[in-house]
C-alpha cells in the first residue's frame, strides 16, 4: 500500500513541477502482477516509462540462502537500472525477498546514481528470536543495503530513533515520511452495510482488532484482557481479523484458557477486504491495536479515519500517531488494558474524546504531505553524474563486481539470460514488411503506404530502424530486409551490406506490424 499510494502523490506533484522522468520498474518474477500495474499506472506516467527486468534465478531466502544467486540477480537490477538512465533510485522496501524473489541491492554496480531507501522499523531488534536460521542472513543483507543508501526515509519518528540506536546512522540522513490512508476508503461518509456483518454473524456490539499474530502483535494480552474482565466479554464478542490469526496454535491456546461462553464470544474470522474491513472499523464499539513496537501500525490510522474510537499501546509509534494518553495503555499490565476497554465501551464522554482527537490527528497525516518530503530529497540530490551507460564498460563492471564470486555453469546461464533480457540497450525499431517480402507485393495501396512510411522513418533515423519479414512457415522467425532495402528502396549498400540474417529482439525493442501482416 505504501508504495502505491506514495508514488501516484509523487507523480502528482512532478507532473505539476515537470522536473523528472518518473520510471517505474518491475522484477518480471512477478508476473501475475505486472498486467494489473500496468492498467493502474500507464494513464499515470505513459507505457514508455514502465520498465520491467528479468530475475531468472531462485533467490527466495527462507529455505536456503544463495549468496551467489542473489547477488547475481542484484547486478542485473542494477545494471538494468543504468541501461535505462536512473540518476535517483528510490526503493520503497529494502526488506523483501525472504519468502518471494523480489531483489534488493545497493550500488552492487555503482555508477553515480543516488539511492534513497525505505526502512519501516527494526522490530527483530526487540525480537531477535524472530533472526533463526537463514532469516538472520537474510535481514543483515538487508540492512547492509539501507545503511549503503545515501538517504533513509522511514515511516515514524520512533522508527528514526531505532535506526540511529540501532544501526550507528547519522539523523541528519534518515528522513521520515508517515503512512497515510486511502480516504476515499476509510473514512465516515460512506454508508454502513449489514451485510458484512451477517456473513461473520456478528452484531453491533464488538471490540475488534486487525493485524497479524506475531508475537510482538501481544494479542495473548489482548486475549487476556477481554476474558479475565465480566464487565467486558458478558455483553460485547471479541472479534480477531487477519488471515493468519486464525491457524496460530498459540492464539487458539490462550482462547482455550477460558470457559465456553467466553470462547464463544472471541471470534477469529480471518481474511477481509478493504470493503468489509471499513465496514467492520465503523461498526465496532473500539479499536485496540495491543502490538508492544511498530514500525507505524496502520490498522491504527484506519479505524481512525473512520472515527471509530481507536485504543492502543504506549509505545512506539502507536502513541506518536494518538498523541493522547486517556486513548493509550501499558501492553503488558493486563489491568490496565481491560480498564481502558471498559470506559471507552461504557463512557460515552471517553469515547467522544478520543474520537475527536482521532479527528484532529488524521489530518497529520497525508501522502501527499509525506510524497512532498521525498520529492524534496529528489531535488536535493538533483544528481547529474552519471555515468552514461555503454555495453563495454557495463561489462567491464560485472566483471569487477563478479570477480570474487565462484559461479557455476548454471547459474552463469540465468546470469546471461537475465541480463540479456533486461538490459536496455538496442532500442530498436523494426517494421515487418513481410507481404511485400514473401508475397512480392509492391503495388496494392496498403504497400505503397507501408513503404512510403518505411522509407520516410529509414532516412529519419537510419541507425534505429530496421525492416523486416517473416514467412507463413515460421511466424516467429524475423529475418532483416537488407536486399529489399537496398534494391527496392535505395538504401546505402554499406549501412545495409550483407544476408538477410536473423534478427534477435532486445529488451526495449519496437516491432511493428506495418503491412498488416502479423
Amino acid at each position: 500500500r505504501y508504495t502505491k499510494e506514495i508514488l501516484k502523490s509523487l507523480i502528482k506533484i512532478n507532473n505539476n513541477s515537470q522536473k523528472y522522468t518518473i520510471k517505474l520498474c518491475l522484477n518480471g518474477t512477478f508476473h501475475e502482477n505486472i498486467a494489473d500495474l500496468f492498467e493502474e499506472f500507464a494513464p499515470l506516467i505513459g507505457h514508455n516509462n514502465i520498465h520491467i527486468w528479468q530475475n531468472y534465478f531462485e533467490t527466495s531466502s527462507e529455505i536456503y540462502f544463495d549468496k551467489t544467486k542473489i547477488e547475481l540477480a542484484s547486478i542485473v537490477r542494477e545494471a538494468f537500472f543504468w541501461s535505462i538512465g536512473a540518476s535517483i533510485i528510490f526503493s520503497t522496501n529494502n526488506q523483501e525477498g525472504l519468502k518471494d524473489n523480489a531483489i534488493i541491492g545497493v550500488k552492487t554496480i555503482d555508477f553515480g546514481a543516488k539511492y534513497i531507501s525505505v526502512l519501516y522499523d527494526l522490530v527483530p531488534f526487540y525480537y531477535p528470536e524472530y533472526l533463526g536460521g537463514n532469516v538472520k542472513k537474510w535481514y543483515d543483507r538487508a540492512l547492509n543495503t539501507v545503511l549503503n543508501s545515501d538517504e533513509i526515509i522511514t515511516i515514524s519518528n520512533s522508527s528514526k530513533t531505532d535506526i540511529v540506536n540501532f544501526l550507528n546512522v547519522t539523523s541528519k540522513n534518515i528522513t521520515i515520511a508517515y503512512c497515510s490512508v486511502d480516504k476515499k476508503i476509510f473514512n465516515n461518509n460512506t454508508p454502513q452495510d449489514e451485510l458484512v456483518l451477517k456473513k461473520f454473524n456478528l452484531d453491533n456490539k464488538f471490540i475488534f482488532y486487525i493485524g497479524g499474530d506475531d508475537k510482538h502483535k501481544n494479542l495473548a494480552s489482548l486475549i487476556e484482557a477481554y476474558g479475565s474482565d465480566q464487565r467486558i466479554n458478558k455483553d460485547f464478542l471479541l472479534v480477531l481479523a487477519g488471515s493468519s490469526i486464525t491457524k496460530n496454535s498459540f492464539v487458539l491456546k490462550q482462547i482455550k484458557k477460558y470457559d465456553y461462553d467466553i470462547q464463544k464470544n472471541i471470534r477469529l474470522i480471518g481474511f477481509v477486504d478493504d470493503y468489509e474491513l471499513v465496514n467492520l472499523y465503523k461498526y465496532s464499539t473500539c479499536f485496540v491495536f495491543p502490538s508492544t513496537h511498530e514500525g507505524f501500525g496502520l490498522p491504527i490510522l484506519e479505524a481512525m479515519s473512520c472515527e471509530t474510537p481507536v485504543l492502543a499501546a504506549n509505545q512506539s509509534s502507536m502513541k506518536e500517531i494518538i498523541n493522547y494518553s486517556p486513548a493509550l495503555f501499558d501492553p503488558k499490565n493486563i489491568k490496565e488494558i481491560s480498564e481502558k476497554i471498559f470506559q471507552c465501551l461504557n463512557n460515552e464522554d471517553t469515547k467522544y474524546q478520543i474520537v475527536n482527537n482521532n479527528k484532529a490527528r488524521v489530518k497529520l497525516f497525508d501522502w501527499d504531505i509525506s510524497a512532498q518530503t521525498i520529492y524534496d530529497l529528489f531535488i536535493n540530490y538533483n544528481n547529474n553524474n552519471i555515468e552514461k551507460f555503454d555495453y563495454k564498460n557495463m561489462i567491464e563492471k560485472i566483471k569487477y563486481c563478479i570477480r570474487d564470486i565462484d559461479i557455476n555453469s548454471n547459474d552463469m546461464l540465468l546470469f546471461s539470460e537475465s541480463l540479456a533480457k533486461s538490459i536496455i540497450i538496442h532500442n530498436k525499431f523494426f517494421l515487418d514488411v513481410s507481404s511485400i517480402i514473401m508475397n512480392n507485393e509492391h503495388e496494392t495501396g496498403i504497400q505503397r503506404v507501408a513503404r512510403s512510411i518505411s522509407k520516410i522513418l529509414l532516412d529519419t533515423m537510419p541507425d534505429k530502424v530496421y525492416l523486416v519479414y517473416s514467412s507463413a512457415d515460421n511466424p516467429n522467425k524475423f529475418l532483416y530486409a537488407k536486399e529489399y532495402m537496398i534494391n527496392r528502396l535505395g538504401m546505402d549498400k554499406e549501412l545495409y551490406a550483407g544476408l538477410d540474417e536473423q534478427v534477435e529482439f532486445y529488451n526495449g525493442d519496437y516491432l511493428l506490424y506495418l503491412d498488416l501482416h502479423p
